[in-house]
């Protein structure tokens, strides 16, 4: 039986499939030198395009200026250049794939808990101090990020999942404003404030550049 096809609009533009959107962004990617600014059309497309991203948030920043064709260590990626003239990668497959029920959630459970990293972020966080895994120095609070270690936010995810016998299928997630991100958080108060002590009890953290830990998620 073969696999229904899902189309996908972006802006006025409509893709057939998720395949045939992956095939014009590839086609983008290597069609101007590296380096080029996105103009026209193709900064419309890509702009619609980001906003499907699992960290879309976070990608766009405050706000977008342009797009450009950059250049990793072994390939091209599609680059946003932010208001702020910060740059970042950000992988245009990920925007077209349809995110998962459990990423979904993964994300809102991170909204839940955003008071506690902003906390620790706010205690432990000292003018030029070095990252622990580049040794970069970390100059402002921008580019201080907050990495769980040793034990990763997807384990402490799993780990209350099957404590609990949860259903992730089954938990509503609430457009509720949390520290002024327009994020999801888990709908359901009960296991909003079981996962919340559950997070501040089990979690450690380490503040790590920024550049490290967006690598991390692309």
């Amino acid at each position: 039986m073969s696999k229904k096809k899902q189309p996908i609009t972006l802006a006025d533009r409509s893709f057939e499939s998720k395949d045939d959107c992956a095939d014009y962004f590839k086609e983008l990617l290597h069609k101007y030198p590296v380096e080029s600014i996105l103009t026209g059309d193709d900064h419309i497309l890509l702009n619609e395009l980001i906003k499907r991203h699992p960290c879309a948030l976070q990608k766009i920043g405050c706000g977008v200026k342009a797009f450009k064709i950059g250049s990793l260590v072994t390939a091209r990626a599609f680059f946003v250049v932010r208001l702020d003239d910060s740059i970042e990668d950000f992988s245009y497959q990920k925007c077209i794939t349809q995110p998962s029920k459990l990423s979904l959630f993964k994300k809102a459970a991170r909204n839940t808990i955003a008071r506690q990293v902003l906390d620790y972020k706010n205690m432990h966080y000292v003018p030029n101090m070095k990252c622990p895994l580049s040794g970069m120095v970390i100059s402002s609070t921008k580019d201080a990020h907050i990495d769980h270690h040793p034990i990763s936010f997807d384990q402490i995810i799993t780990d209350f999942v099957q404590m609990n016998n949860l259903d992730i299928e089954k938990i509503p997630l609430s457009s509720r404003d949390q520290l002024q991100n327009v994020g999801d958080v888990i709908g359901d108060e009960q296991i909003a404030d079981e996962f919340y002590k559950y997070h501040k009890q089990v979690a450690k953290f380490r503040l790590i550049h920024a550049c490290i830990n967006l690598t991390k998620k692309r």
